[in-house]
C-alpha cells in the first residue's frame, strides 16, 4: 500500500516510520479525548489499541508462539511484500 524507495524511511522491523508515528499520535490524541469526555453511568466506551498489539506481535513473534509466527509471516507477505 505505502512504499518508499528511501531505505531511511523504514525502521529496523521494515515498517515505514512515519506511519507508525502517525498511528502513535492518533492513539495519544484518542486517549486524551476519551479522558475529557464527561462520565455517564449509562454509557460504556471501549477503546482497543490494535496498533500496540500488532506492533508487539510483529516485533516479537517468538514471544507469542505459533500465533506470533503465523502473524509475522502473514504481515510480511501481505504488507511488506505487497502480496494479496
Amino acid at each position: 500500500m505505502f512504499q518508499s524507495n528511501n531505505p531511511g524511511d523504514y525502521d529496523a522491523a521494515g515498517c515505514i516510520s512515519w506511519l507508525n508515528d502517525f498511528a502513535e499520535e492518533h492513539n495519544r490524541a484518542l486517549r486524551l479525548m476519551l479522558e475529557r469526555i464527561a462520565r455517564n453511568p449509562t454509557v460504556t466506551i471501549v477503546y482497543g489499541d490494535y496498533y500496540g498489539a500488532t506492533l508487539e506481535i510483529t516485533r516479537s513473534p517468538q514471544k507469542h508462539g505459533r500465533l506470533g509466527a503465523t502473524w509475522f509471516h502473514w504481515y510480511h507477505v501481505n504488507f511488506l511484500l505487497g502480496v494479496n
